[in-house]
């Protein structure tokens, strides 16, 4: 579209230009005037068309990117207040007594009962493990916090079709991933592997390479690592 924008004015110009160079005769020029004048006025009127239109969807396009930078943040206030309200149930097995972990700091106790569970799990086959660990804390605790997962799915999912360049999608999507702590990171990886229905969370996860910084020690298994793709963890291809 600016190609054709730019050709509709440049071109009448350049042959307006070179008629002038090939006529020595002014007296032909008023003739010749009418004839330019009759063949190029709808193109130059077609072509401050065409710029009004361009204009438009620039500014419309302007307008779009700043609406989904609004939403971003919208969306990233929602998901402090979700954090916020996550609260973990903890019975003192010495002295019985109840207590509650809430926010973030509840992360590192689903990440102790995921780990329990996965340690308890008998079977040779490291997908397996993952999956009835996952499956287990979340029958206990998912009600807790897999609405906050399902939140941050969503907001990668908006940046991903939202209408910003991928710069500064990406920007934004790390902007998120600074709010969270390298446990409701770990326990967020956990999570994807824990479902084969988690597929579009990982793709998601690996193209905006949300796991870059994640604190690799507390994976139970370093070989984990290897579901992700390298790009994941903002390391490149071997």
């Amino acid at each position: 579209m600016n190609a054709i924008i730019r050709n509709a004015a440049v071109i009448p110009a350049i042959i307006i230009a070179f008629i002038i160079w090939r006529v020595n005769d002014l007296d032909k020029f008023g003739p010749i005037g009418d004839f330019v004048s009759g063949i190029f006025t709808p193109i130059l009127t077609l072509s401050s068309v065409l710029m009004a239109y361009w204009l438009f969807k620039a500014q419309q396009k302007s307008s779009d990117v700043q609406n989904d930078r609004a939403h971003f943040f919208d969306l990233m206030s929602v998901a402090g207040s979700v954090c916020s309200d996550i609260s973990i149930r903890k019975i003192n097995k010495s002295s019985g007594t109840e207590s509650f972990t809430t926010g973030k700091s509840a992360f590192s106790n689903l990440f102790y009962r995921y780990r329990r569970a996965y340690n308890a799990n008998t079977s040779t086959n490291e997908d397996e493990k993952m999956q009835s660990a996952f499956k287990e804390l979340y029958s206990s605790q998912g009600s807790k916090f897999g609405h906050y997962f399902r939140l941050i799915y969503n907001i990668l999912e908006f940046l991903n079709t939202s209408k910003m360049p991928y710069e500064e999608q990406k920007k934004l999507s790390d902007l998120l991933r600074a709010t969270l702590n390298r446990y409701e990171m770990v326990v967020l990886f956990y999570n994807i592997l824990g479902k084969k229905e988690h597929a579009p969370f990982k793709k998601l996860v690996e193209n905006f390479e949300f796991l870059k910084g994640m604190d690799e020690d507390l994976l139970l298994i370093s070989s984990h690592k290897k579901h992700f793709s390298p790009k994941g963890f903002g390391e490149k291809e071997a």
